[in-house]
């Protein structure tokens, strides 16, 4: 696994005249899913499908690619078939959005390298470092359509991130912005124990404030990742850390030891689940799972969208999974069950 952004020379692609087959304009993304970049003459799909480990499909659209000269176009190519396998769906959103302002201004009229200026200029805290992959691509690939000295020029770039140390910021907020007082710690965990709250958001909201979870380590757990451990008597949750290096996101695991509260909270989650889920027969099923409607006939189970992109890889679990951008939509609701003064300031 490349573990920075070096770019290399992956040689360049010549399509061929004959329609290319499944296996040609097909590719393996970082998660180990296919993604059907091209059609069968070569061109850019209209639109490609991302899938991550945590239930979400992306979409990259593509229009406005066709109409490119034809080298870049080759050269933009291959930069997604470089990019797809070194990227996670988020990152390569990213990219791509960067990406599509440079074609929407060399559509409009003008030089790529004018086009860069214009995406680098929309939003630099984001756009500059894309923009130095692609220059470095482009350079090493040898097209002629970007000078050295404008390659250089963009290469030379510093400072540009929107990378903030979480960490630190937690403990330099206000009173006012946090962290929570004692107080508000208590009420909070009061309603962790309301059991007119359904008990699996119940759950995400103690795990957040126990173990200051991230979303798409919420999102991850497996209801695996809960060991009771009969022989030493203790429970824990085996926590995914998610390190940005690791091309699998559940590879590496640190142990979170929980009480008998939680542990107690976390058996009731799993006999909610086996209840409304146990019908669709997961051999590897989530923690959280997407929220659905619990019926008894499992023929009218609704079914998760784009459930293929799953099943190809024997990946139909991750396609239950809760979604990391649903979590804040859970928890919100739970202010409602605080005191006025603490639920207006959520």
């Amino acid at each position: 696994m490349i573990s920075n952004n070096t770019v290399f020379d992956i040689g360049f692609t010549n399509f061929k005249a004959e329609p290319l087959t499944i296996e040609e304009r097909t590719f393996t993304s970082r998660l180990g899913y296919k993604v059907e970049l091209l059609d069968e003459s070569g061109e850019f799909n209209s639109s490609v499908k991302l899938a991550d480990d945590t239930s979400g499909v992306s979409y990259l659209y593509f229009d406005g690619f066709s109409s490119l000269e034809s080298e870049l176009k080759e050269h933009l190519k291959n930069f997604y078939i470089y990019l797809l396998p070194r990227y996670l769906p988020g990152t390569m959103r990213h990219y791509h959005d960067a990406i599509k302002l440079v074609i929407s201004a060399v559509g409009e009229g003008e030089i790529l390298e004018g086009a860069i200026e214009i995406a680098m200029n929309v939003n630099p805290a984001m756009n500059v470092n894309v923009m130095k992959s692609f220059a470095q691509f482009l350079i090493l690939n040898e097209y002629e359509g970007l000078s050295y000295d404008k390659a250089e020029e963009i290469l030379m770039l510093e400072g540009y991130s929107v990378n903030t140390n979480g960490y630190l910021n937690l403990f330099t907020l206000d009173d006012e912005m946090g962290p929570f007082t004692r107080e508000e710690l208590r009420i909070l965990n009061e309603v962790t124990k309301n059991t007119e709250i359904e008990v699996a958001d119940r759950l995400l909201l103690t795990l957040c404030l126990q173990f200051g979870l991230r979303r798409i380590q919420i999102s991850l757990l497996k209801e695996s990742d809960f060991i009771e451990d009969e022989t030493l008597g203790v429970c824990y949750l085996n926590v995914p850390r998610v390190k940005q290096g690791a091309q699998f996101r559940r590879t590496e695991f640190s142990k979170r030891f929980v009480d008998d509260e939680l542990s107690t909270l976390i058996k009731s989650v799993l006999k909610d689940n086996f209840k409304k889920y146990g019908k669709l027969g997961l051999s590897s099923p989530p923690l959280f799972y997407r929220k659905r409607s619990q019926v008894n006939n499992l023929e009218k189970f609704p079914q998760p969208k784009n459930l293929d992109k799953y099943s190809e890889v024997e990946k139909i679990h991750y396609a239950h999974h809760i979604s990391p951008s649903v979590i804040g939509n859970r928890l919100s609701p739970l202010s409602k069950k605080l005191p006025l003064a603490y639920s207006l300031q959520l």
